[in-house]
């Protein structure tokens, strides 16, 4: 039966697969860990799982949310489906779901194999002690204890791309479609480096690789507008997000960046049409706070400051509600500079001391 499968079969085929590469008996009768010991025993919790997987790496974090959270409700003792279900959480920018499946990760994380374990730490550094520094130093060890495993090489490639070291990203990123061609991330990390470096024409060369490898998703026309949009072909860039809409109508990078080509291009009524479709589809609080950012800065750039006000509060609660102090703190900013244009000079300091204040006590 299916069952079966994680019950014995893969561990059946382990112990044959050792003998054929010519361990020994001993050794092959010293590993006692079971499969099912460090992942789960259920077929139908590993399926989520795998589905969680794959539309994360879709970009489809909102659908990933789902099938993790099906994962843990299935079988609340998998580490690394608490794991998973963490980072997506910091994706969407729910900081307190974030953290209670990470801290949950940490405590199964004795049942995980060393790799999944180490990479639990590595985690659980950067969201909870907020050490980032130990962070890159476990990719570091992983990659190097594990230097076939694409997904670490992945990681520290992502980690070098975020702290601005372009060639080191680069070389990760390579190693990473080293081991597996058809990896697809790498190549889309590979493109955001030269787009950052503005090399244009690497950038589509990268780009055009990763959506050969991942026919159908919506993120590699994603990427393309974005190259588009930072060349300055505006028109071309809005073509590729409806491209990309297309596929995925309820795709929030296209519908969150459409929108602000359209502003930028002065057509405030077509960037809060695409701003309302997008606020409409956003199922979770972090994704959502972000629409009624915008909302409440285009009601303050065309002069109705009540009305920004307004949508500025539904982002304080909403912020409040997920454990999010980052979102309270940008409101608090755009606040500042609001009742600057207005002249109300005491608010305005008291908006900018409240923004610093709090970023110095989440960071």
């Amino acid at each position: 039966s299916p069952d079966s499968i994680l019950k014995n079969q893969v561990d059946d085929l382990s112990r044959q697969i050792a003998k054929g590469a010519g361990l020994s008996e001993r050794r092959i009768q010293g590993a006692k860990m079971q499969i099912r010991d460090v992942t789960t025993s259920s077929t139908e919790t590993y399926e989520y799982y795998i589905k969680g997987k794959e539309a994360s790496e879709k970009f489809y974090w909102q659908e990933a949310l789902q099938y993790f959270e099906k994962a843990v409700e299935l079988d609340p003792t998998f580490a690394e489906a608490y794991l998973r279900l963490s980072i997506i959480c910091a994706k969407l920018g729910d900081l307190r779901a974030r953290d209670e499946a990470v801290k949950k990760a940490k405590t199964l994380s004795g049942r995980a194999v060393e790799k999944v374990r180490l990479f639990i730490e590595a985690v659980y550094a950067n969201y909870i002690e907020k050490i980032p520094g130990k962070y890159f130093n476990i990719l570091q060890e992983l990659t190097k204890k594990y230097p076939k495993e694409k997904e670490f090489h992945f990681n520290l490639g992502q980690y070098y791309s975020s702290a601005g070291n372009p060639n080191m990203a680069l070389d990760e990123f390579n190693k990473a479609v080293a081991i597996d061609p058809s990896y697809a991330d790498p190549l889309n990390g590979i493109s955001i480096v030269y787009l950052d470096l503005k090399d244009y024409e690497k950038a589509i060369e990268f780009i055009k690789k990763y959506a050969f490898l991942s026919p159908g998703d919506a993120n590699p026309l994603d990427s393309l507008a974005e190259i588009y949009f930072r060349m300055g072909n505006l028109e071309d860039a809005i073509a590729k997000y409806k491209n990309a809409l297309e596929i995925k109508p309820h795709f929030l990078f296209s519908l969150h960046n459409i929108q602000y080509v359209y502003a930028l291009k002065a057509d405030y009524s077509e960037a809060i049409k695409w701003l309302n479709r997008y606020i409409e589809v956003a199922s979770s609080p972090g994704t959502k706070q972000l629409g009624y950012l915008w909302k409440g800065f285009y009601s303050a750039w065309l002069g109705n400051v009540e009305e920004s006000l307004s949508y500025f509060q539904r982002v304080e609660d909403l912020a409040e509600a997920i454990g999010n102090k980052r979102w309270e703190a940008g409101v608090n900013w755009l606040k500042a500079w609001i009742y600057y244009e207005r002249g109300e000079y005491a608010l305005s300091r008291e908006y900018n001391e409240a923004w610093l204040s709090t970023l110095l006590e989440i960071d």
